[in-house]
């Protein structure tokens, strides 16, 4: 009766562990422009999350390289798929931009990746707009396995 007893606290302290991993992540993500939180999959495909531009109209004219975790994602690795056309990232560079209006959603695929991990998984991506030269984000979004 003990054993049930020590069993459930534990069960209750990591289901409120998991809750409060889970709000922490979310709080960090709230000001992380443009990541869709929650959007981070493992696909048949590799690895995709979601991005929404909410800064204003622009353009993306490279993609310098996406890191998960541990893994680094070169751009020849690398689609982004927007507006219904899949984009290779090694093809967008100063001469053949992506234009990437206000609102407008894109979803960025790492083909073969197998890099993801139970809980919170570390992303940051590294682009360039032709304004501002090179763009980083930095954000975390947890995700589990199946």
């Amino acid at each position: 009766m003990l054993v049930r007893s020590f069993e459930s606290a534990t069960k209750g302290m990591l289901a409120l562990t998991e809750f409060l991993d889970n709000t922490a992540m979310n709080l960090a993500n709230v000001n992380t422009v443009g990541y869709k939180k929650g959007s981070l999959k493992q696909t048949d495909d590799g690895v995709s999350f979601e991005l929404k531009n909410v800064l204003g109209p622009g353009f993306i004219s490279g993609f310098n390289f996406v890191k998960i975790n541990d893994a680094i994602f070169s751009p020849d690795k690398v689609k982004f798929i927007t507006q219904g056309t899949e984009i290779s990232a090694e093809s967008v560079d100063e001469k053949h931009p992506i234009g990437f209006r206000l609102g407008q959603e894109g979803t960025l695929i790492l083909q073969g990746a197998k890099c993801l991990k139970d809980g919170i998984n570390q992303i940051i991506i590294e682009l360039m707009n032709p304004e501002a030269g090179k763009v980083k984000l930095s954000l975390t979004d947890s995700f589990q396995f199946a």
